[in-house]
């Protein structure tokens, strides 16, 4: 299900959960997979973390608009049988899937990478350090305050904390003043 809001998860279990969203089908409790699921390719990480990104500001702007515990533990998947949903949220879930299909994911395969990223960490770095590439590419334009108070600090504390994983040139630009 596609939880609009639950509580905040720290950025170490990863900076997309984006408090539960999932789009348009299943979440799924984090399990090891003895199969492991086809490799999600640098493109898939860049249009999932772009569309993580837009929904994140959306989910932002929403939660500016109306009172967080009324949408609290909300779900898009759930919400379409209920007649007493604000509009704001519908509008926000139909949103949600309107970012996924503008990256060029379809559904599944955007639910399918926001599972993996939960029981992998190395994924969860990918798309962390491809947010913060495009935080510092767009001036933060696709996600103003999360790119700011979020990507930005958590991943100049990994080059802080563990320059190795952190990439160097990504590492340089976050210290660099912000014009």
């Amino acid at each position: 299900r596609r939880v609009l809001f639950r509580s905040p998860l720290g950025m170490s279990t990863f900076v997309l959960c984006l408090l539960g969203w999932v789009s348009n089908g299943q979440a799924q409790t984090p399990t090891p997979n003895p199969n492991p699921t086809p490799s999600i390719t640098p493109e898939e990480v860049q249009r999932f973390a772009r569309a993580g990104l837009m929904i994140e500001n959306a989910r932002r702007q929403l939660a500016q608009e109306i009172s967080l515990d009324r949408i609290k533990g909300l779900s898009c998947t759930n919400i379409s049988g209920e007649g007493n949903v604000e509009t704001a949220i519908r509008n926000a879930c139909r949103n949600f899937d309107n970012f996924v299909a503008a990256n060029d994911l379809n559904q599944e395969r955007f639910n399918l990478i926001y599972v993996q990223h939960q029981t992998d960490p190395l994924l969860a770095r990918r798309i962390l350090t491809e947010m913060t590439r495009i935080c510092l590419d767009t001036g933060d334009s696709l996600a103003p305050s999360f790119c700011q108070d979020t990507i930005r600090p958590e991943m100049l504390q990994r080059c802080i904390n563990n320059p190795d994983i952190a990439p160097a040139e990504l590492c340089d630009r976050l210290r660099q003043p912000t014009p």
